[in-house]
């Protein structure tokens, strides 16, 4: 075997192994921040909105794909507090379509 091929040998591994080390960071980010409840709401980009109830603000899928905070803010809501939690000061719930996160100022934090 020559010089080159060799060469590119090791470099289409390398290619492989760096996909591969990025696909288990990724998944090792999401979960962990599921199961420890590590995520970050301020990571996440939130829009405000005004609703029946006055103003609140809203997060969705389309627009966090990828975020892991958001991902993992979602998960926790669909799994462990489907009625709702606070992470003061918001009020954190999950709209109908499961992919939608609303958070508003809770009254005892103002």
């Amino acid at each position: 075997m020559n010089e080159t091929k060799l060469y590119e040998t090791f470099a289409k591994m390398r290619d492989c192994l760096l996909g591969a080390a990025d696909a288990i960071d990724q998944l090792i980010q999401t979960e962990s921040k599921q199961i420890f409840k590590e995520y970050d709401v301020e990571k996440i980009p939130w829009q405000t909105r005004t609703g029946e109830k006055g103003e609140f603000q809203l997060a969705d899928l389309a627009e966090n794909k990828g975020n892991p905070d958001f991902e993992a803010l979602l998960e926790d809501l669909r799994k462990e507090h489907t009625t709702g939690m606070t992470i003061k000061p918001y009020f954190y719930w999950l709209f109908n379509n499961k992919t939608t996160i609303g958070r508003k100022q809770t009254k005892y934090s103002q």
